[in-house]
């Protein structure tokens, strides 16, 4: 019975660490997941592509250098909410015309869908919003999602299983 008890500490001690290093991309994987499961496959769809367009918006605002100022934590959250509005308005627009066949797709799918959208939502932070200044990379994310050279594939990573998946 103690070895028994022993491996099973073993193991959750093991489990442990790996659910802390990825607890980010975790929350924002469930977060999707459950929005794509409550509002419906096209409104996730018109979420998700409406970050593609709020991105491409918080690039050329000409406003940014002069709202996005100050220390680290309020440059991140002026970012970040600067992001969220600019994605916003084409949300409500692409939810009124999505007329996408993704209202079957299984939830399988649909959460390795979510994962790979957190993923891209969390490299764009981590490069462009300043999310490290909020919430600090832990090893593996900095590993696997914030390098210059992974963000092209986390970019297109959502969009080949967009094509994928609707039929």
């Amino acid at each position: 019975m103690n070895q028994l008890a022993s491996l099973a500490e073993s193991g959750t001690s093991g489990v442990l660490p790996i659910v802390m290093n990825f607890l980010a991309l975790i929350v924002l994987t469930a977060i999707l997941f459950v929005f794509a499961l409550r509002a419906g496959r096209p409104a996730f769809i018109s979420l998700i592509l409406s970050l593609y367009a709020g991105f491409g918006l918080f690039m050329v605002f000409p406003w940014k250098a002069q709202i996005v100022s100050g220390d680290g934590m309020t440059k991140a959250v002026a970012s970040l909410l600067i992001f969220l509005a600019l994605s916003l308005l084409p949300f409500l627009i692409l939810r009124r015309v999505n007329t996408l066949g993704m209202a079957r797709i299984h939830p399988l799918p649909l959460f390795g869908l979510s994962v790979l959208s957190a993923g891209a939502l969390l490299a764009v932070s981590y490069h462009f919003l300043e999310l490290s200044k909020i919430l600090p990379a832990t090893p593996p994310i900095a590993a696997y999602v914030v390098p210059e050279q992974y963000l092209f594939y986390w970019l297109a990573a959502p969009l080949v299983a967009f094509f994928i998946f609707a039929r």
